[in-house]
């Protein structure tokens, strides 16, 4: 897979810009619907029938427009519709404050001078009514067609637990080159949406193979495996410190440096020692070159070969 240097300076920019002007406290709630408690969703009837459909919208698309579909930036959502009563509802995983806390931590200087970081990278399965076909504009694509019963342990025994299994927003995922097992996985959009398809593959759905939908994978890369700096970051006040630097310079680099100056430090920083926040855990990596990337590639179906 070919990664040209133009692409990882524009992710960069959209990277910049988007942390830059994203509000470091805001409650997400993506428009223009308002997510529902899946305990007032009404069961199908165990024979019904109920297609699932693969939704793509260009990332941010209610701040940005949809600009960043041109960089293959994207968000994605499940969606179940009963062919009998028409009735449909859009589920997806999203972080509760996307892009600035979800990446970085809120650096809390006490009165003693001491210093915490404080991060609010949680994620959630949202549920809304209906497909909104003004803004699942870069894909909608039938994936099969359930039963209703398959539909009712999907929504009652997976889906209402997930934000409990997987209470923690990762975008990134760490790994030595694409197509590698990760070391460490991302769990975002699209892993939700390929883990539903998977779970309802392991309870005998089947999808159309004939299909190739498209995701983003958004990879760290690292020459050597992560090491686990959790204990060291609790026990070791030197560590702690310089863990909390780390961070510290990161968002100073976003918030207070020119393009130019931002990307000859930031440059300077990915041969270095770099530490990755992942779900609740600090883990010390080494990276190499393209440092990070968000490949959009086929991601397949359970069941699916290329």
């Amino acid at each position: 897979m070919a990664f040209r240097t133009y692409q990882l300076v524009i992710l960069l920019v959209v990277l910049q810009l988007a942390l830059h002007f994203s509000p470091v406290e805001s409650k997400k709630v993506p428009a223009p619907w308002t997510p529902i408690d899946w305990r007032t969703l009404p069961l199908a009837l165990p024979d019904d029938h109920i297609a699932v459909t693969y939704l793509v919208s260009p990332l941010l698309e209610a701040s940005f427009g949809k600009w960043l579909e041109y960089l293959n930036l994207y968000h994605g959502a499940i969606a179940f519709t009963n062919l009998r009563t028409r009735e449909s509802i859009t589920i997806n995983y999203d972080a509760d404050d996307f892009f600035r806390n979800s990446l970085f931590p809120q650096i809390i200087h006490h009165d003693n001078g001491t210093r915490e970081l404080k991060w609010i990278n949680q994620g959630a399965s949202f549920i809304y009514e209906g497909i909104n076909e003004t803004y699942w504009t870069a894909a909608q694509e039938l994936v099969g067609v359930i039963s209703g019963d398959l539909y009712n342990k999907y929504i009652v025994s997976w889906n209402s637990q997930i934000n409990e299994t997987n209470p923690f927003y990762n975008m990134f995922s760490v790994t030595s080159r694409f197509g590698a097992t990760p070391w460490l996985p991302s769990w975002d959009c699209f892993d939700f949406i390929w883990a539903s398809f998977d779970i309802l593959h392991q309870w005998g759905a089947k999808f159309n193979t004939s299909l190739r939908l498209k995701r983003d994978f958004a990879n760290i890369y690292s020459s050597i495996q992560p090491v686990d700096f959790t204990e060291m970051f609790a026990e070791d006040d030197n560590i702690k410190e310089d863990i909390i630097d780390f961070f510290a310079f990161i968002q100073a680099s976003f918030d207070e440096l020119s393009f130019e100056e931002f990307f000859r430090t930031l440059f300077e920083l990915f041969k270095g020692k770099f530490y990755v926040r992942f779900t609740n855990q600090y883990w010390e990596t080494k990276l190499h070159w393209p440092y990070f990337a968000v490949d959009y590639e086929v991601g397949l179906l359970p069941g699916q070969t290329l």
